[in-house]
């Protein structure tokens, strides 16, 4: 009777002490405040720090040769109009125009065979240097008819002014599968590209409905006030539909602070075949979407090479025209604003070997679990960041290699290098993908309690928490496709940071809300678009932009690169990055001014953004599955908000 309640004592105490071991963890864990105080939030040197602004004629020069080249070579084999030649002198024109008030309403404009009109305001507002698109829906009732847009009639707060310089595309619809990926689906008219035509001039097919976007640009030292213009298509020179719109030019420029964003991943050997696919077309596209990141693989190790010195030392041949290539590329990413930070990913999802490939064609012969081999890794890192500083590239933020924990034992090994690495070359910064909760407990620990090729479970999770294996900084940035405020508080207490990464799955407030607000509700410092270009014109996948090959025949070899065009897509991508340069600029001005009410404001938006997600538990994970917003998610109000705030704020004295 003893031995059985001493055997009872002995397995509550057991209970009891794994629930205060929890306990203490998840005590632990909310300790680092999600937001930390307004003078310790960023780093000096990112405080502040201005937005890049693109230079949108050569972007316009270079959408018109693109434009010409995709109609020259690829609009025959999409199918994606019916009857496109126009006979229109015989017949009536009846044509309308509706205002699209929100990009999840595109779509379905596309789709509709008819549309009503509604009366919805049109205004906007751009801060200087901002581009702000307006999109309508052009109707054709009738006989296929070709019709000239033009934006005209500019004025500023009742007076004529100068013209804003202004984008006019046309949404080009096609018929492709429903669902992105490999599996069949049934087919819709969807809109892909973004057309340009030097007279605005387009042929718009019977009973047929397509979007138009006047992408209205502020130069950075446009006089702020109250902008109009009248955008008209006409017909034989007949005005055929005419609507207003209207633009409120804001008297501040946005604030990127310590956030990036951009993209990695992609098809047509832009970044599979590594850095040097990454040509300057790319870069000057991604720069109009507002990136200030670039990213991309390590192609078994064929971008840099690398050389042993007399006394055994690991360097990189800089005389070598690899590395040539590689240093003009740096060096264009910095000219069109993305100099800050390059992520590099050096295996693929789950793959150690491609992660030793590129060890191997550094000159490390020695196995990754010797003390040899790690320490050589921590050379190759110290090697890379030297020519990093003294050629002025952006900051390197390495991924050994993605989805870690496929492989535990080789994370293990990864994690067994960190003091090697901090020893050797101190200011490189790591990277690891998160993408099931309690992975980056797993990652910053000492790695004991990973074995095997096995993800983690709950009980290796246990196993962490019972040994005491306190928090360690081993990556200096977590990356995340899901919301885990856990490992974000982690990082804040580690000193590291939190990436998101999301996909841009649509020309949808969603995609938006994805890039700006979901963004601002973990916090993270940085959101990588997953994958820019892993997409083709069947809808296999989601893109942002489309690298044309040189003609028809070159989809057969993927080597040849001709214009790039941009996808539908690239609206909502950089609506969603402006939104959080909207919050960053708050957060500045707050900051600045030290106005703790605009603070909680900011910690209330937070909260509030992650309770517009319909499906916030099912984020990303193992599926990759895209965040849903709420039917009644405003976000024309939130940013209207955002800008109210700045507006007061930009009037008071600076307190730093």
């Amino acid at each position: 009777m003893k031995g059985l309640f001493l055997l009872r004592w002995v397995c509550i105490t057991i209970v009891i002490g794994s629930s205060l071991l929890v306990l203490q963890e998840r005590s632990y864990l909310y300790q680092a405040q999600i937001f930390k105080p307004l003078n310790e939030f960023v780093p000096p040197k990112h405080w502040g720090r201005k937005s890049f602004v693109p230079d949108w004629r050569a972007g316009d020069s270079a959408d018109l040769a693109a434009s010409q080249h995709f109609l020259a070579h690829w609009a025959s084999t999409l199918n994606e109009v019916p009857e496109i030649n126009a006979d229109n002198h015989n017949s009536p024109v009846d044509v309308s125009m509706t205002h699209v008030p929100h990009w999840s309403s595109i779509s379905p404009f596309v789709d509709q065979d008819d549309i009503r009109q509604r009366q919805i305001s049109t205004n906007k507002f751009a801060a200087l240097g901002e581009s702000e698109p307006f999109a309508f829906a052009i109707k054709n009732s009738g006989a296929a008819v070709t019709l000239s847009i033009s934006l005209e009639n500019w004025q500023k707060d009742g007076r004529d002014v100068s013209d804003l310089p202004a984008s006019l595309r046309l949404m080009l619809p096609y018929r492709a599968r429903a669902k992105a990926g490999k599996r069949e689906s049934q087919l819709t008219v969807k809109p892909m590209l973004l057309l340009a035509d030097p007279n605005n001039t387009w042929t718009f097919p019977r009973a047929y409905t397509m979007v138009v976007v006047a992408d209205v640009h502020v130069n950075p030292d446009s006089q702020p006030g109250r902008y109009s213009a009248s955008l008209i298509a006409r017909s034989n020179e007949q005005v055929v539909a005419k609507h207003i719109i209207k633009l409120e030019v804001l008297p501040f420029g946005l604030r990127v602070n310590n956030f990036h964003a951009g993209a990695f991943g992609t098809t047509y050997d832009i970044w599979e075949g590594g850095f040097r696919g990454y040509y300057p077309e790319m870069i000057e596209m991604d720069s109009r979407y507002g990136f200030n990141i670039a990213g991309g693989f390590f192609n078994k190790g064929n971008e840099l090479p690398f050389y042993r010195d007399p006394n055994g030392r690991l360097l990189i041949d800089r005389a070598n025209a690899r590395f040539r290539k590689f240093d003009r590329t740096m060096h264009t990413l910095r000219a069109y604003g993305m100099g800050d930070v390059l992520f590099w990913n050096w295996g693929g999802s789950g793959k150690y070997r491609q992660f030793q490939n590129v060890l191997k064609a550094g000159g490390i012969t020695a196995g990754f679990e010797t003390t040899t081999g790690k320490k050589e890794f921590a050379a190759m890192l110290r090697a890379i960041k030297d020519v990093e500083k003294a050629r002025g590239w952006p900051e390197i933020v390495i991924n050994p290699y993605d989805e870690a924990l496929k492989d535990q034992q080789a994370t293990k090994e990864i994690i067994a290098s960190i003091p090697y690495i901090q020893q050797l070359s101190p200011d490189t910064r790591l990277y690891m993908t998160e993408w099931r909760s309690g992975y980056t407990r797993h990652y910053q620990s000492t790695g004991e309690q990973l074995t095997g090729v096995q993800r983690p479970r709950k009980a290796e999770y246990r196993q962490l928490v019972r040994s005491g294996d306190g928090p360690r900084a081993n990556f200096a940035v977590i990356g995340s496709n899901i919301l885990d405020l856990k490992a974000r508080a982690i990082q804040d207490k580690l000193g590291g940071e939190y990436w998101n990464y999301t996909g841009a799955w649509s020309a949808s407030a969603t995609t938006q809300f994805g890039l700006g607000f979901r963004a601002w509700a973990a916090r993270s410092e940085t959101v990588l678009i997953w994958a820019n270009y892993k997409g083709d014109f069947n809808n296999q996948g989601w893109t942002v932009h489309h690298p044309m090959p040189l003609d028809a025949n070159g989809r057969k070899n993927r080597n040849t690169r001709g214009p790039v065009l941009a996808g539908v897509q690239a609206y909502a991508v950089r609506e969603g990055i402006d939104d959080r340069k909207y919050i960053e600029t708050l957060r500045f001005h707050a900051w600045r001014t030290g106005s703790t009410e605009d603070w909680r404001y900011l910690n209330m938006l937070s909260k509030h953004a992650m309770l517009m997600l319909k499906n916030r538990k099912h984020i990303g994970g193992l599926d990759n599955v895209p965040g849903q917003i709420m039917d009644n998610a405003d976000l024309a109000t939130l940013r209207a908000d955002l800008k109210e705030r700045i507006l007061k704020l930009i009037r008071l004295p600076s307190i730093h």
